[in-house]
């Protein structure tokens, strides 16, 4: 799969289009909410959740009446299976189109300085509700938002809990889904361990984690005191080098909700690396299928072709402005990706805690 900006431009004008019709949503039968007597208090993280309004943001992020039609949640593209990332290189929104980007994992976002990957917010309590509203993903207006939530009658001891008020507004709402994301923390991985002394590499995950730190730590690198758990992302956005087939308009700047999305210099955020081996396809396109592309594109696959004259990163070119040859050899390259599978988490991916709580929609 190839980058074509001109192609998701359009998609996204004609699917917003589309959106502008109204549907009605009720609920044909008694809803069933279960599981929801979890703690999530994880003050040791710097951050005190509180465990009712982490139900309410939980339940929100699995309803569907969330977006226009009552068919789409939050969840839909963030499935927890996948690390609350997608399985496919563009996720299907409420009216079957296509998403303008890959979606990320959730997991440790409390930890991000900015979100989408276009580093367009710098609150998670921004970037959750942004779906919500997103023309091509839930497309639920402003003014229909509160009003969805404070009729359905299985919300009313939720908000009572969470808020002591009988109603939510929208900022409410943002706060309880950051939460609920928020409290996504994942400790528990190979990596983790062997950090506090509890197991050893073994010689290729060592290795591994070798060329990790030569190769691969210019970008992806600890940026803050919990950076020994996340292997986390510099925060300015980046231009990797994906191969793109046309060359770019320098005319054409993609814009959505008035923030350039990508434009001319294909500048994306750098993710953390936690889960990847859950989270394919990869790059904010889905292009890579597996790991193995991955690394292929790192080792021999960085072009310039198409990109502006010094869009690419620097890192990933040598002194002569040419794509760096890395010149693995196979051995090192299964090395490499065995030291990311130690990034894994497998605990967090079926955790009831952070489940669909819905018995029945």
């Amino acid at each position: 799969m190839t980058i074509s900006f001109r192609s998701f431009y359009i998609l996204s004008v004609l699917t917003t289009i589309l959106g502008c019709s109204e549907f009605e949503v009720e609920r044909s039968n008694e809803v069933v909410i279960s599981d929801l007597e979890y703690e999530y208090n994880v003050d040791e993280f710097g951050t005190a959740f509180s465990n009712d309004i982490v139900k309410l943001g939980r339940v929100l992020f699995y309803d569907e009446i969330l977006s226009q039609n009552g068919q789409v949640s939050c969840a839909s593209c963030h499935k927890q299976e996948f690390s609350f990332g997608d399985d496919v290189p563009l996720s299907v929104g409420f009216l079957q189109g296509m998403t303008l980007a890959n979606s990320p994992t959730l997991i440790n976002s409390n930890f991000n300085d900015r979100f989408f990957w276009d580093g367009r917010t710098w609150a998670i309590q921004s970037a959750v509700v942004a779906p919500i509203f997103d023309p091509l993903e839930m497309g639920l207006s402003f003014s229909d938002l509160s009003k969805r939530i404070n009729g359905a009658e299985y919300y009313s001891e939720l908000i009572s809990k969470a808020y002591g008020t009988e109603e939510l507004t929208k900022e409410l709402i943002a706060e309880a889904l950051a939460q609920f994301v928020g409290s996504m923390i994942s400790t528990n991985t190979r990596y983790d361990r062997y950090l506090s002394g509890q197991i050893e590499f073994t010689d290729s995950e060592r290795l591994g984690s070798w060329l990790f730190e030569t190769h691969c730590n210019s970008c992806h690198h600890v940026i803050d005191e919990f950076g020994a758990y996340y292997e986390g992302a510099e925060r300015d956005l980046t231009d990797i080098g994906l191969v793109i087939e046309e060359p770019l308009d320098p005319n054409l700047v993609t814009t959505y909700y008035g923030v350039e999305l990508f434009g001319r210099n294909i500048r994306i955020r750098v993710p953390s690396l936690r889960n990847l081996s859950t989270t394919g396809p990869y790059m904010h396109d889905g292009s890579l299928k597996t790991l193995e592309e991955v690394i292929e594109h790192y080792d021999s696959g960085v072009s310039i072709e198409n990109h502006p004259d010094g869009s690419v990163d620097e890192r990933l070119l040598d002194r002569s402005g040419m794509p760096k040859q890395l010149n693995l050899t196979d051995d090192e390259k299964k090395s490499l990706i065995d030291f990311i599978l130690t990034l894994t988490d497998e605990e967090i991916l079926v955790d009831k805690k952070f489940s669909d709580p819905f018995l029945n929609k």
